[in-house]
Protein backbone atom coordinates (compact mmCIF):
# COMPACT_ATOMS: atom_id res chain seq x y z
CA UNK A 1 0.00 0.00 0.00
CA UNK A 2 1.35 3.41 -1.00
CA UNK A 3 2.22 5.63 2.00
CA UNK A 4 -0.13 8.57 2.47
CA UNK A 5 0.82 12.10 1.42
CA UNK A 6 2.58 13.88 4.30
CA UNK A 7 3.03 17.41 2.89
CA UNK A 8 0.81 19.53 0.63
CA UNK A 9 1.31 23.13 -0.47
CA UNK A 10 -1.42 24.88 -2.45
CA UNK A 11 -0.04 28.36 -1.95
CA UNK A 12 -1.50 30.77 -4.48
CA UNK A 13 -3.67 28.12 -6.17
CA UNK A 14 -6.61 30.49 -6.43
CA UNK A 15 -8.88 28.10 -8.29
CA UNK A 16 -8.55 25.38 -5.65
CA UNK A 17 -11.52 26.27 -3.48
CA UNK A 18 -15.05 25.28 -2.57
CA UNK A 19 -16.50 22.27 -0.78
CA UNK A 20 -15.16 19.72 -3.28
CA UNK A 21 -11.58 20.93 -2.83
CA UNK A 22 -12.03 21.04 0.94
CA UNK A 23 -13.36 17.48 1.03
CA UNK A 24 -10.43 16.26 -1.08
CA UNK A 25 -7.96 17.77 1.39
CA UNK A 26 -9.81 16.30 4.37
CA UNK A 27 -9.68 12.87 2.70
CA UNK A 28 -5.87 12.89 2.96
CA UNK A 29 -6.43 12.08 6.62
CA UNK A 30 -4.07 11.96 9.61
CA UNK A 31 -1.05 10.98 7.49
CA UNK A 32 -0.78 14.61 6.33
CA UNK A 33 1.70 16.53 8.49
CA UNK A 34 2.09 19.84 6.66
CA UNK A 35 -0.49 21.94 4.80
CA UNK A 36 -0.23 25.38 3.21
CA UNK A 37 -3.22 27.27 1.83
CA UNK A 38 -1.36 30.56 1.96
CA UNK A 39 -2.69 33.44 -0.14
CA UNK A 40 -5.80 31.53 -1.24
CA UNK A 41 -7.89 34.48 -0.12
CA UNK A 42 -11.13 33.11 -1.61
CA UNK A 43 -11.43 30.47 1.09
CA UNK A 44 -14.16 31.02 3.68
CA UNK A 45 -14.73 29.64 7.17
CA UNK A 46 -17.05 26.78 6.15
CA UNK A 47 -14.68 25.30 3.56
CA UNK A 48 -11.72 25.73 5.89
CA UNK A 49 -13.47 23.82 8.65
CA UNK A 50 -14.32 21.01 6.22
CA UNK A 51 -10.75 20.76 4.94
CA UNK A 52 -9.15 20.64 8.38
CA UNK A 53 -11.71 18.29 9.90
CA UNK A 54 -9.94 15.07 8.96
CA UNK A 55 -6.33 16.15 9.50
CA UNK A 56 -5.80 15.16 13.13
CA UNK A 57 -2.08 14.47 12.63
CA UNK A 58 -1.17 17.89 11.19
CA UNK A 59 1.93 19.50 12.73
CA UNK A 60 2.36 22.54 10.44
CA UNK A 61 -0.41 24.75 9.04
CA UNK A 62 -0.06 27.92 6.98
CA UNK A 63 -3.23 29.97 6.42
CA UNK A 64 -1.48 33.27 5.82
CA UNK A 65 -3.45 35.72 3.72
CA UNK A 66 -6.85 34.04 4.09
CA UNK A 67 -8.37 37.41 4.81
CA UNK A 68 -11.94 36.39 4.06
CA UNK A 69 -12.18 33.81 6.83
CA UNK A 70 -14.60 35.23 9.39
CA UNK A 71 -15.42 32.89 12.25
CA UNK A 72 -18.82 32.51 13.93
CA UNK A 73 -20.24 35.26 16.09
CA UNK A 74 -19.04 38.07 13.86
CA UNK A 75 -15.48 36.84 14.05
CA UNK A 76 -15.44 36.05 17.77
CA UNK A 77 -15.77 32.27 17.37
CA UNK A 78 -12.89 29.77 17.24
CA UNK A 79 -10.95 29.21 14.03
CA UNK A 80 -12.70 26.32 12.22
CA UNK A 81 -10.90 23.02 12.65
CA UNK A 82 -8.33 24.34 15.12
CA UNK A 83 -9.69 22.43 18.11
CA UNK A 84 -9.08 19.08 16.41
CA UNK A 85 -5.55 20.10 15.42
CA UNK A 86 -4.43 21.61 18.75
CA UNK A 87 -3.09 18.34 20.23
CA UNK A 88 -0.62 17.83 17.34
CA UNK A 89 0.09 21.27 15.85
CA UNK A 90 3.63 22.63 16.26
CA UNK A 91 3.72 25.50 13.76
CA UNK A 92 0.80 27.80 12.90
CA UNK A 93 0.95 30.72 10.46
CA UNK A 94 -2.05 33.05 10.39
CA UNK A 95 -0.38 36.25 9.14
CA UNK A 96 -2.69 38.61 7.32
CA UNK A 97 -5.95 36.96 8.40
CA UNK A 98 -7.68 40.28 8.90
CA UNK A 99 -10.99 38.76 9.96
CA UNK A 100 -9.61 37.02 13.05
CA UNK A 101 -10.62 38.13 16.55
CA UNK A 102 -9.53 36.94 20.00
CA UNK A 103 -11.89 33.99 20.06
CA UNK A 104 -10.18 32.43 17.04
CA UNK A 105 -7.33 31.28 19.30
CA UNK A 106 -9.56 29.85 22.04
CA UNK A 107 -8.86 26.21 21.05
CA UNK A 108 -5.20 26.82 21.95
CA UNK A 109 -6.05 27.96 25.46
CA UNK A 110 -6.77 26.10 28.66
CA UNK A 111 -9.00 23.08 28.16
CA UNK A 112 -9.19 19.30 28.19
CA UNK A 113 -6.47 18.89 25.55
CA UNK A 114 -4.05 21.42 27.09
CA UNK A 115 -1.15 21.86 27.36
CA UNK A 116 -0.68 22.07 23.62
CA UNK A 117 2.67 21.40 21.88
CA UNK A 118 2.63 24.57 19.70
CA UNK A 119 6.14 26.03 19.40
CA UNK A 120 5.68 28.77 16.76
CA UNK A 121 2.82 31.05 15.72
CA UNK A 122 2.75 33.92 13.24
CA UNK A 123 -0.03 36.45 13.86
CA UNK A 124 1.45 39.35 11.89
CA UNK A 125 -1.17 41.80 10.65
CA UNK A 126 -4.00 40.29 12.70
CA UNK A 127 -5.26 43.67 13.87
CA UNK A 128 -8.32 42.22 15.59
CA UNK A 129 -6.21 40.53 18.27
CA UNK A 130 -5.25 42.07 21.61
CA UNK A 131 -4.31 40.82 25.07
CA UNK A 132 -7.40 38.64 25.34
CA UNK A 133 -6.28 36.65 22.30
CA UNK A 134 -2.71 36.31 23.57
CA UNK A 135 -4.09 35.07 26.88
CA UNK A 136 -5.15 31.84 25.18
CA UNK A 137 -1.54 31.21 24.17
CA UNK A 138 -0.28 32.02 27.64
CA UNK A 139 -2.73 29.60 29.21
CA UNK A 140 -2.43 26.63 26.89
CA UNK A 141 0.88 26.74 24.99
CA UNK A 142 3.79 26.53 27.48
CA UNK A 143 6.18 25.24 24.77
CA UNK A 144 5.78 28.37 22.63
CA UNK A 145 9.23 29.53 21.52
CA UNK A 146 8.50 31.95 18.64
CA UNK A 147 5.72 34.55 18.44
CA UNK A 148 5.31 37.05 15.62
CA UNK A 149 3.00 40.02 16.27
CA UNK A 150 4.35 42.41 13.64
CA UNK A 151 1.88 45.08 12.48
CA UNK A 152 -0.69 44.08 15.14
CA UNK A 153 -2.28 47.42 15.96
CA UNK A 154 -4.37 45.90 18.74
CA UNK A 155 -1.28 45.27 20.89
CA UNK A 156 -0.95 48.49 22.86
CA UNK A 157 0.28 48.11 26.42
CA UNK A 158 1.67 46.05 29.28
CA UNK A 159 -1.76 44.55 29.87
CA UNK A 160 -1.78 43.05 26.37
CA UNK A 161 1.52 41.27 27.03
CA UNK A 162 0.87 40.25 30.64
CA UNK A 163 -0.29 36.72 29.81
CA UNK A 164 2.97 35.97 27.98
CA UNK A 165 5.06 36.50 31.11
CA UNK A 166 4.78 32.86 32.11
CA UNK A 167 6.12 31.48 28.83
CA UNK A 168 9.57 30.47 30.04
CA UNK A 169 10.51 28.92 26.65
CA UNK A 170 9.63 31.99 24.56
CA UNK A 171 12.87 32.83 22.75
CA UNK A 172 11.78 35.16 19.93
CA UNK A 173 9.15 37.89 19.99
CA UNK A 174 8.65 40.08 16.92
CA UNK A 175 6.59 43.23 17.49
CA UNK A 176 7.88 45.12 14.46
CA UNK A 177 5.65 48.04 13.49
CA UNK A 178 3.18 47.58 16.34
CA UNK A 179 2.57 51.28 15.93
CA UNK A 180 0.22 51.63 18.91
CA UNK A 181 2.45 49.83 21.42
CA UNK A 182 3.93 51.90 24.23
CA UNK A 183 7.23 50.11 24.76
CA UNK A 184 8.31 51.45 28.16
CA UNK A 185 7.05 49.48 31.11
CA UNK A 186 5.03 47.29 28.80
CA UNK A 187 8.12 45.27 27.97
CA UNK A 188 8.55 44.54 31.66
CA UNK A 189 5.54 42.25 31.45
CA UNK A 190 7.89 39.75 29.80
CA UNK A 191 9.96 39.37 32.95
CA UNK A 192 9.07 35.70 33.28
CA UNK A 193 10.28 34.84 29.77
CA UNK A 194 13.63 33.49 30.96
CA UNK A 195 14.51 32.13 27.53
CA UNK A 196 13.93 35.34 25.56
CA UNK A 197 16.93 36.09 23.35
CA UNK A 198 15.42 38.15 20.51
CA UNK A 199 12.96 41.05 20.74
CA UNK A 200 12.08 43.42 17.90
CA UNK A 201 10.33 46.72 18.60
CA UNK A 202 11.28 48.27 15.25
CA UNK A 203 8.76 50.85 14.11
CA UNK A 204 6.93 51.03 17.45
CA UNK A 205 6.37 54.75 17.02
CA UNK A 206 4.49 55.21 20.29
CA UNK A 207 7.59 54.27 22.28
CA UNK A 208 9.21 57.18 24.09
CA UNK A 209 12.95 57.82 24.26
CA UNK A 210 15.45 55.26 25.48
CA UNK A 211 16.00 57.29 28.64
CA UNK A 212 12.51 56.43 29.90
CA UNK A 213 10.76 54.22 27.41
CA UNK A 214 12.68 50.96 27.51
CA UNK A 215 13.37 50.54 31.21
CA UNK A 216 11.21 47.43 31.15
CA UNK A 217 13.94 45.61 29.21
CA UNK A 218 15.98 45.37 32.41
CA UNK A 219 13.34 43.02 33.77
CA UNK A 220 13.47 40.59 30.86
Amino acid sequence: RRPGLTSLSLRGCYRVRGPDAAASIAALGPALRSLSLRDNWQWGAADLGLALGGLAGLTSLDLGGLRNVVTAGGGQGPLPGLAALAPSLLVLRLAGMEGLRNGALAPLGAGPTAPHPLTSIDLAGCDGLDGAGLAHLGAGCPALASLRLAHCRGIRSRDDLASLGGLARLARLDMTDCASFEAGGGVGALGGCAGLVSLSLEGCRSAVGIDGGLEGLAKV
